[in-house]
């Protein structure tokens, strides 16, 4: 998949088109009213239009990973706007946080179980 996203505000594409990704300062990035991490929100439609999965944001003061799926930021994220242009922020919660870059296996398996007998007719 071929990234188009504009280069701005540090985002890019990687891992085939499946991750949207930026590093940052936690202690000037990160929202603390509601504690939270805000992602660009023209940023953010236009890589969920491309494709993108997941959601991936590095923390440089703690050198951890920060990782949700584009699934549970929409579902649980909220609107707002600091004068910094429209936001989305989604609270630590939905994160899962990991000191490797690779996505958390608990992201990417699917979550609808089978069911472990069917119904005998």
């Amino acid at each position: 998949m071929q990234n188009t996203l504009k280069p701005q505000y540090g985002y890019r594409i990687i891992e085939n088109g499946d991750v949207l990704f930026k590093r940052c300062f936690e202690s000037r990035h990160f929202l603390r009213i509601p504690e939270a991490i805000a992602v660009d929100a023209e940023i953010l439609n236009e890589a969920i239009a491309q494709g993108v999965k997941y959601v991936q944001i590095f923390g440089k003061e703690s050198q951890m990973y920060f990782t949700t799926s584009i699934k549970t930021f929409k579902a649980h994220c909220l609107e707002l706007d600091r004068k910094f242009g429209l936001q989305y922020a989604l609270i630590f919660r939905y994160w899962t946080n990991s000191r490797d870059k690779k996505i958390p296996r608990k992201l990417t398996i699917i979550q609808n179980s089978l069911p472990f007998f069917s119904v005998a007719k």
